[in-house]
């Protein structure tokens, strides 16, 4: 989707590119140890839970230390009603829908619906923000498109030649 031209831009900003590269390799790790849950038997809500505890836990020192919170003025009320429907809608919902995916559908299938971000991305982007769409984001599309068929495997099966059946003895 974004074609040769990022490779003139690689190490303007080598560590913003390395974290996104490696946040898309520990999501992909995460789901796949994700789904040990089911075998152990620990709910989606429960792995939620433990996942936004443990995150706020490590986030609040950060916070404190970074933002210092006591130094700033009180937030208004429509802030601080946007930051709890982020939090309950956004994550903790989201969190619950994600860890019940793979726990019906495996991680496998979960993880699949990270390839439809980036059609969802250019179909916004032309849509509300006006942009336009290029030949090589129909290609990506294309590509991705064809990605999805191969994981899935019907398109495969089209060209397998059916096994003849065995006569019952």
């Amino acid at each position: 989707m974004i074609g040769p031209d990022l490779l003139g831009s690689i190490g303007n900003n080598v560590l913003a590119q390395l974290a996104c590269v490696t946040a898309a390799l520990l999501y992909a790790l995460a789901g796949v140890w994700a789904r040990r849950f089911k075998r152990q038997g620990v709910s989606p809500l429960s792995v939620t839970t433990g996942q936004l505890t443990a995150s706020a836990i490590v986030m609040l020192p950060v916070a404190l230390i970074f933002d210092r919170p006591w130094v700033q003025a009180i937030p208004p009320l429509n802030a601080l009603a946007a930051i709890a429907v982020l939090a309950v809608i956004c994550s903790a919902y989201a969190y619950i829908l994600y860890f019940r995916l793979i726990d019906s559908a495996g991680a496998t299938n979960a993880l699949l619906v990270t390839l439809l971000v980036p059609p969802v991305a250019i179909v916004m982007g032309a849509l509300i923000l006006g942009e336009v769409i290029e030949p090589r984001d129909f290609a990506g599309l294309g590509f991705i498109a064809l990605g999805l068929a191969a994981i899935d495997g019907r398109l495969l099966n089209l060209f397998r030649r059916p096994e003849p059946r065995r006569a019952a003895s």
